[in-house]
């Protein structure tokens, strides 16, 4: 995780009771890694575990799409129609055994909280503003942004008034910063792409005294259940560690750039097990005299998926869609493009997955997918 933070009211010692009038506050340790992780420790108005109820919902099942072929896809993702809330209004594009990579379209403030109790989940926004809202506090969002949230998050989302699109990608194992821009102590390199400064962390809010009837639709594999608690899960007074969601906008990550066209992974700015993701952001263009126009063409063993978020300025090919590269076939930029003159600077924001296991398209992908592109040049 980025690094150690304090929010709110704790004790002096962790373990240690927090006491309030008539009574202590409740500790809950949040952790990773089976107790060898990054962690938390939030101090509650009530206790956590206090389950009313659970109930099925659904089955969320991701369905591979075998077609008989394995060849490079375009899919634009504006072709997938899905509402209601964040958890109802994703549309999975693409998975393997390390990612789960959705579109996802919320268009409800719903009552209900959500956490994904398998996987980790990080929010790549493309349109729209809103506030996550965390038992950790308050997070908003817009444009560029990158919002974390850990595994075993209790949360929902209220989108603002303008349409909402984001990609989600839900990760087997931990994702984080890459590890080559920390320190042996965790802290970030001066040449690492962002700082810890950048991170957005939630906003502690005053705890909620409520008991009612509260709602948790939780996330595990494919089923998902209802968790039925008598009091507001926003009841935290304090907390502190360094396992929490955040937020990173893509305008404060500093591209690496070179005198020649240097490779997607220059970008890297979270990992996973399996799993890079670049960010895409604008940067100057080599200025090597012989430098060729763009990335050489490749054919690595790794499958690529690439969101054209947005062009600052010519319409870019593809905008707004995701490609999906097989490692089966050897891919690159769009032939015939002119030389950009050196100084000049590119227009793109998008964010490249490299994975090392192979990718399977879903069957929901179909309804946004071009037949044609495997044959085309983008």
């Amino acid at each position: 995780m980025p690094y150690y933070v304090q929010r709110g009211t704790i004790p002096p010692k962790h373990f240690t009771v927090l006491p309030r009038p008539g009574g202590r506050y409740f500790e809950e340790l949040y952790n990773s890694v089976g107790f060898n992780g990054p962690a938390s420790n939030l101090y509650r108005l009530h206790q956590p575990t206090r389950v009313a109820g659970v109930e099925p919902i659904s089955r969320s099942i991701v369905e591979p799409w075998d077609e008989g072929v394995i060849r490079n896809h375009m899919v634009d993702p504006r072709q997938l129609k899905a509402s209601g809330d964040v958890l109802n209004a994703r549309v999975p594009i693409a998975f393997n055994n390390d990612l789960v990579y959705s579109t996802v379209t919320p268009d409800t403030a719903s009552d209900r909280f959500v956490r994904n109790g398998g996987k980790d989940e990080l929010y790549v926004v493309a349109e729209g503003t809103g506030v996550v809202q965390t038992i950790f506090g308050d997070i908003e969002y817009g444009p560029l942004d990158f919002v974390y949230i850990p595994r075993g998050t209790t949360w929902r989302l209220i989108p603002g008034p303008t349409p909402q699109r984001m990609a989600l990608l839900e990760t087997s194992t931990q994702i984080g910063p890459l590890a080559k821009y920390r320190n042996t102590v965790g802290q970030f390199l001066s040449q690492a792409v962002y700082a810890e400064r950048d991170f957005r962390v939630p906003e502690l809010n005053e705890p909620v005294d409520e008991r009612g009837v509260f709602e948790v639709a939780v996330k595990v594999g494919d089923v998902v259940t209802k968790y039925v608690y008598e009091t507001n899960p926003l009841d935290v007074v304090g907390w502190d560690g360094a396992l929490y969601p955040y937020a990173l906008n893509m305008r404060d990550v500093e591209p690496f750039s070179g005198r020649v066209n240097l490779n997607p992974d220059i970008d890297g700015v979270f990992e996973s097990r399996g799993v890079l993701v670049a960010a895409i952001t604008p940067a100057r263009f080599p200025d090597h005299p012989n430098a060729i126009p763009n990335i050489p063409d490749h054919n690595t063993d790794c499958d690529e998926i690439f969101y054209r978020i947005a062009s600052e300025g010519a319409q870019f090919p593809g905008l707004g869609t995701v490609t999906i590269h097989t490692r089966a076939g050897g891919h690159g930029a769009k032939p015939g493009l002119d030389r950009p003159e050196p100084g000049l600077r590119s227009e793109l924001w998008g964010v490249i997955l490299d994975c090392v296991e192979p990718v399977q398209l879903t069957t929901d992908a179909i309804a946004g997918d071009d037949p044609h592109y495997a044959r085309a040049w983008l």
